[in-house]
Formats: C-alpha cells, structure tokens, sequence
C-alpha cells in the first residue's frame, strides 16, 4: 500500500512557485513530465491573448439605496435691521451697516442709559459686533450731471455810490410848435434849444439812473419842460411839486435824476462852466432811526471832505422819507452845518420827520452857497433844529448835488 505525503497548505501564489505537468499533445510524449513556473505561465498566456474587445452594453441601473442619517443642524442666519442707530437695542446676528460696512452682533446690544449719548459704533464696540463686509474702495468719478435749471431772480442790491458824471453829448434842437403835448425828446446830456416858442414842449428822459443830469440851455423863445409821465419836476427854491417846467430866454437849467422820472431842478448863471470837463456829482446818505433820534446832538456828514485839490459845494439837497411813524420835533426844520459845525445855509423846511407818508417828499432846497461862505474842507452835516427828535420811526434818505470845482 503506497503512503502520501502530506505538505503543509499554503495559498500564497508567486511567479517563482513551480507546477508539474504532462505534454499531452504528442503521443510519444504522452508520459513525459514538464515542470514550469507560474511566471512563466502568465507570460504564456499573455502571449497568446489577441486585441482588446469593444466596450460592452451599459448594464441596467441597481435600485436606489435607502436614506442616509440627516447631517448635524447648521448655524442660524443674520437679520439686516438696516443703519445702525446708537438708540436701538440689538439680538445676536442682527446685522447692520455703518460707514459703507456692514457689521453683525455676537453678543446682545441694549439700550443706552439716559445721558450717555447713545452705543458705540460698531467699528470700535469689537465685543459686541465684529466686521461682516468692509467698505469697498471709492470707485472713479461718474460723468457730469446735465445743467440743473435757472433758479429764481434773486433781491435787486442795493444802490451803488454815485459816481462822477461827465457831460458826454451836446446837441440843438428844436421844438415842435403849436402842436399842444407833441414833445420833443431831450436827448442830449446839453441840449441847446435855439427856436422855441411859448407852445413848444420838451420832456426828459424816460427811466434813467439816479445822478443823470441833462442840461437845458434856452436860446430861443420861452419853452415848456416835462417829466416823462409818472415823474414830477421839482422846481427850485419852492416847497411844492409841478410836472411842468416854464423855461425862458437865456436860461440855463440842469435836471438830475433822483429815480423814478423825479428830477431836482438847478438854474444856472451864465457863467457857470457848461463843458465837457464839467464834474457835477450827487451822493446818497442814509440817516437810520437811531440817528435820526440824536440829529441835534450829532449831525449826520451828508456831503464828504473835498479831495486834496479840489472843493465840493452844494447847490442842491433833497431828502426822501422812508416808511415809519411821525417823529415828534421842537422844531420843524433841518439845518446844513460845516465841518466845523457852524450854520452852513438856509434852514430847510418842511421837514419830512412830521410826515408818516412815503416816497419822495417835496424838500428841493437851493442852497445858494458861493465860493466864498463854502468851507475850506468842502464838508457838510445835517443837523435837525432846537433839539433832538423823540419817539417815531423811519429811515431819511438824503441826496445832496454838488459842484466839484478845481483849485489852482
């Protein structure tokens, strides 16, 4: 009886291991026994395996699996309360913006206590809010807006100083007679009127700025002067108004503009020098309330020193009563002083403090002051009469014409 070995198992399989094998394609080796390796098997094998195959068909989808365990509940969102406002109290992940950011709370934000100004923003209460999105940078400057539209016509400004009017044009005219109210414009700063007659009528300009002067010199028959409509003429030395001026042979008459086709009214001597050099000026002076209340005891300058060279005499003063209530006087009348404060001129009457109207009041003066009673100095105050006035309201506006002469 034949005995078997019996080997130990292993099922550990390396190329070196060797199998054992008959040739059973040859018939006279059909006893004969090979032996090889594994190794050598795999490379035969491989050796006879021909070109790859194509893919095969897709095999149908396995049923779906079951569902998986719910994962773990993720962290609440933010609640935009919009612009932080240091009055308000605050709940963790409430998010708000400041300063082109945008902050949200990590811990909660009351209210402020009474008197401390309200919470810290959150850009330096890092305890309570931290940082969501920071500002982003200035980006580049957009293309210019279309021009707005015109806006309204502001206040007139007040009025300017007057300056120096030098005569510009001279001319002649004529008048147009027997044609009653068929005016003749007077359209030159001197206007020489050679063939009037008692029913030739002329008119000064319409609308002018305060200080224009036009000059009538009168070379024929007696003529009529007037205003352009809504104006009044105020003629000299008199207290009362008139639309019409009566103007004879030989006269020679300026007309300066105080606004609104108001003119004062001056008549020239002969020997007065009407030329292009020839500087007549006016000036403005507003005396307020309170000033108006001292005028006695502190007289207002309304007419300024001479310039080195020259010497300002006054021939002309008008005085224009703005709204108020009446002033109560001791006496009704002003009065021009030098620089000294002596009596300058005759008292000027009637004085506008007593009136409660308004507009341009009938006080055209002549002063008829000479070269020789002017002041060295060329400047005047005006001064009210007796004593201060009391109670009442209301500012003077006061125009004074005068003749800059030059010295040499």
């Amino acid at each position: 009886m034949a005995r078997i070995q019996v080997y130990p198992e292993d099922n550990t399989i390396e190329d070196s291991d060797k199998l054992v094998g008959t040739d059973g394609t040859i018939s006279d080796n059909l006893n004969k026994t090979k032996n090889f390796t594994v190794g050598q098997l795999k490379q035969h094998i491989t050796n006879g395996l021909g070109a790859t195959g194509p893919q095969g068909v897709q095999g149908v989808a396995g049923p779906m699996g079951p569902q998986g365990v719910p994962g773990p509940i993720g962290p609440a969102g933010l609640e935009w309360q919009g612009t932080w406002d240091a009055n308000v109290a605050y709940n963790v992940d409430d998010a708000v913006g400041y300063d082109g950011a945008s902050y949200f709370c990590v811990s909660e934000v009351g209210l402020p206590l009474p008197g401390s100004g309200g919470n810290p923003n959150p850009r330096f209460d890092t305890d309570n809010w931290a940082l969501l999105a920071s500002r982003g940078i200035t980006g580049p400057q957009g293309p210019a807006g279309a021009n707005g539209a015109t806006g309204p016509q502001g206040p007139i400004g007040l009025t300017g100083p007057a300056g120096t009017l030098p005569v510009q044009t001279r001319g002649t005219l004529g008048g147009s007679d027997g044609v009653y109210l068929s005016y003749t414009n007077l359209i030159y700063d001197i206007n020489i009127i050679e063939d009037g007659s008692v029913s030739s009528f002329f008119k000064l300009p319409n609308v002018t700025t305060i200080g224009k002067q036009v000059i009538v010199d009168v070379l024929g028959d007696n003529c009529s002067i007037y205003s352009a409509p809504g104006g009044l003429a105020f003629e000299t030395g008199v207290t009362t108004s008139t639309s019409q001026i009566t103007a004879k042979f030989n006269d020679l008459i300026r007309f300066t503009s105080i606004g609104g086709n108001f003119w004062l009214v001056e008549y020239l001597s002969r020997s007065y020098p009407v030329a292009n050099d020839t500087v007549v000026k006016t000036v403005k002076t507003t005396i307020t309330t309170a000033q108006v209340l001292q005028l006695f005891t502190t007289p207002i300058t309304v007419l300024p020193a001479s310039l080195p060279g020259k010497l300002n005499i006054p021939t002309n003063i008008y005085i224009k009563r703005n709204p108020g209530t009446a002033y109560t006087l001791h006496t009704n009348a002003f009065q021009l002083l030098d620089a000294s404060n002596i009596d300058a001129g005759p008292s000027i009457n009637p004085n506008p403090l007593t009136s409660t109207s308004t507009g341009y009041m009938n006080n055209t003066i002549f002063l008829g002051i000479s070269t020789s009673g002017a002041t060295t100095t060329g400047l005047y105050k005006l001064k009210a009469v007796g004593a201060n006035p009391t109670l009442g309201t209301g500012d003077l506006d006061v125009y004074v014409t005068y003749t800059e002469m030059t010295l040499f």
